[in-house]
């Protein structure tokens, strides 16, 4: 997957409806939030989602009318009732439930009694305030000097959502991958629309000098049809609306055709080990996002990795995913001789089988860069070997049941003198 800048992540997803028709974008360890509005008056209130943990600098918008001025207004606590009404008269309940109208002098607060002009510091008690505004979310305000001409078009960062993908692959006489999203969101959603985003990159580290409006164009061209898959994105709408907390989703059930592999890497320790065994899924008929994969070879549980991304088309490879019981590897290099320019060494790879059925075993191994000739012998046998330029080379050799088999690699290096 390509990466992208930090600022074009911020603002890519920008073109959704004001308030419940609002749309959330949740990445791996972030939440973008879109939204669009047409103002009908000089002022326009965003209400965040309840609970939800604001990059409040990360706000951006397209269509403002210049000078507008923004501003993120935390949601009304007993302190702030308190500021709004310094000055003002309010009703004061104490524990004997005595009421007094009392003038509110400091949002500590410190009153007064009308009556008697006593000041009370941080009385006993609970106020009940007069025609007073009550705002229960925190909110962006926009105070625009003129009515904008055209939509607005905003977005921001919500930092406490996320979402992680799970894989669980059956391979049998039928074999299945099932995928799931775990979407983890510490607010409140509500009705909002809601994608998830698979994208190889990091949560944006976010600047107050940040230029508002500079990325409209590419903003309003991508998402005219979001659901689309770009070099750096797959989206993937969510059929039901993902709930605060952890919530579930199984987003793939899909039939495979995997081949299975037995690999042997050698680690020339002379002591016999289960070869690796390996899963292949050539030309993927479906995007796969990274998570972790549990591995199931009919009943039996053989092991768990992690994929990165892969998309439509590619090979997925599962490497070392379990070690075999019944077939059996170990490996010998050793010096042999020297010639007037050479060095000499043999490499004796022996492999077991203890099962019933006979199995190809790859030997995956790689020669110096600076080797001068080799020879293989597989039991005995010369067998041509091909070594790519970065030295690796693959030899399949077929194990007979209850068999053993010996391949030899001679090899010459340069003499240094």
């Amino acid at each position: 997957m390509k990466k992208v800048s930090v600022l074009l992540i911020t603002f890519l997803f920008m073109a959704v409806f004001l308030q419940a028709a609002e749309k959330l974008y949740v990445f791996s360890d972030f939440v973008i939030i879109v939204g669009e509005a047409t103002p009908t008056s000089k002022n326009m209130t965003i209400e965040i989602p309840l609970n939800a943990e604001v990059e409040w600098q990360s706000f951006l918008a397209t269509g403002l009318p210049q000078n507008t001025q923004i501003t993120f207004e935390k949601k009304d606590d007993l302190k702030s009732l308190f500021e709004k009404n310094v000055g003002k008269t309010i009703i004061f309940k104490f524990p004997w439930d005595e009421e007094k109208k009392m003038l509110v002098v400091s949002p500590l607060p410190v009153l007064r009694d009308l009556k008697k002009g006593t000041l009370y510091y941080k009385p006993e008690g609970y106020p009940i305030f007069i025609d007073t505004d009550y705002y229960p979310m925190n909110r962006f305000m926009l105070y625009f000097p003129e009515l904008p001409k055209e939509k607005i078009f905003y977005s921001y960062m919500i930092q406490n959502g996320n979402w992680e993908a799970e894989y669980l692959i059956r391979f049998d006489e039928l074999s299945r991958i099932t995928g799931y999203m775990s979407i983890n969101l510490g607010f409140d959603p509500k009705e909002r629309e809601t994608y998830v985003v698979a994208a190889d990159i990091q949560k944006p580290v976010l600047s107050p000098f940040i230029t508002r409006g500079i990325y409209k164009t590419e903003a309003l061209n991508y998402v005219e049809s979001p659901e689309e898959k770009s070099p750096d994105f797959i989206l993937y709408h969510l059929p039901v609306k993902p709930l605060t907390g952890v919530t579930k989703i199984a987003f793939l059930s899909e039939e495979i055709t995997p081949i299975k592999k037995y690999i042997y890497r050698p680690r020339f320790t002379g002591v016999f080990t289960g070869v690796s065994i390996d899963y292949e899924i050539n030309e993927l008929p479906f995007d796969l996002p990274a998570g972790n994969v549990q591995i199931f070879d009919g009943e039996r549980y053989s092991g768990y990795t992690f994929i990165k991304t892969h998309v439509k088309g590619e090979s997925l490879k599962l490497t070392n995913v379990a070690k075999s019981l019944e077939l059996m590897a170990k490996s010998i290099d050793s010096f042999t001789g020297k010639t007037y320019n050479t060095l000499k060494y043999k490499r004796l790879y022996t492999l077991k089988n203890a099962g019933q059925i006979s199995q190809t075993v790859i030997i995956s191994d790689y020669l110096s860069l600076s080797v001068i000739n080799y020879t293989l012998h597989i039991d005995g046998v010369e067998t041509k070997i091909e070594v790519k330029e970065d030295g690796s080379f693959e030899i399949p050799v077929t194990v007979p049941n209850n068999g053993e088999v010996n391949v030899v690699l001679d090899y010459s290096l340069p003499r240094n003198r």
